[in-house]
């Protein structure tokens, strides 16, 4: 049918349980700031303030985030989650910190806010405030997310090589170590920089139907354990899968350190070394950013 694709990808979305209407208040790290979470902190104070406001839209629109876009949900929900924390901060923050916020309705759509302050609060709550901004800035610039970072050039020097130097029907393993797929760069980006088939990599699937998807996902978390094992690991993920495959792309830097697009080049995962020494391997590249081998035999 001509919308089996788009009912496809409408199905790739998390698992998030149905019963979690409001994850913010069970999962702190909504927003995927490091260290601390002071914006969904204050989001929950502000979702607490709504509801006993009875103010559904900003919590109603939270959950219909949840419930239609669980995949990407902390993305989907950045303006109410916003909106929420500063009604944390203007109606929940300063009565806990002396003042009382009095709302007060002074004609269709429009809200008058009243706010009788304590010395106490006057003198703490923008330091507390800039405490709290100094920590969200200091923290994400600092610390950055995985999926903020790039590939190194020696990782795209070898899929160039993969590219120029392998043939168009070449079925690649992709070792990466990474344990997560969807912050998996190398994986991710590995088709479309190689122009050859990665077996293992779960984007650009979503579109598949059968449960396509789901079944990469699983395929790569699988793939992804046989990092620091041997060429045995590889033929046994082969049989599981029932696939056959011909190359194998091996980086050479930790996955936990690739934040940055930095490889290491002095880091090797063990499979490198155990295919090296596997007469059923042979090594057609060693680069600075990952070593690719070619399978003698093209079945387990």
């Amino acid at each position: 049918m001509a919308f089996d694709p788009l009912l496809a990808a409408g199905g790739t979305g998390s698992t998030a349980s149905p019963l979690v209407v409001l994850p913010v208040l069970i999962r702190p790290d909504l927003t995927l700031e490091p260290w601390a979470t002071p914006v969904a902190l204050l989001a929950t104070v502000g979702i607490f303030v709504m509801l006993g406001e009875r103010h559904y839209l900003l919590p109603a629109w939270v959950g219909v985030g949840l419930l239609l876009d669980g995949r990407s949900f902390p993305q989907t929900v950045v303006v109410p989650v916003a909106l929420l924390a500063g009604v944390g901060v203007t109606q929940g923050l300063t009565v806990l910190l002396g003042s009382r916020v009095v709302p007060g309705q002074v004609g269709a759509g429009q809200m008058r806010v009243r706010t009788e302050s304590h010395v106490v609060s006057s003198r703490w709550l923008p330091a507390v405030l800039g405490v709290l901004l100094l920590q969200t800035v200091v923290g994400t610039v600092g610390v950055g997310l995985p999926v903020h970072g790039q590939l190194s050039p020696d990782e795209r020097a070898a899929m160039a090589w993969a590219r120029a130097n392998t043939p168009p029907s070449s079925q690649f393993l992709v070792i990466t170590g990474s344990g997560s797929w969807a912050t998996d760069r190398v994986s991710e980006w590995f088709p479309a920089l190689a122009d050859r088939r990665s077996l293992a990599t779960p984007q650009g699937t979503e579109w598949l139907p059968g449960g396509v998807f789901a079944r990469r996902i699983l395929q790569h978390e699988d793939l992804q354990q046989c990092a620091n094992q041997s060429g045995d690991c590889l033929v046994q993920w082969a049989q599981r899968w029932d696939t056959t495959y011909s190359h194998v792309f091996v980086t050479k830097a930790p996955a936990s350190g690739r934040s940055r697009g930095v490889s290491s080049p002095t880091f090797h995962w063990a499979l490198e070394y155990a295919l090296k020494a596997d007469s059923e391997y042979v090594q057609v590249y060693d680069g600075p950013g990952a070593a690719i081998f070619a399978r003698r035999s093209s079945h387990p």
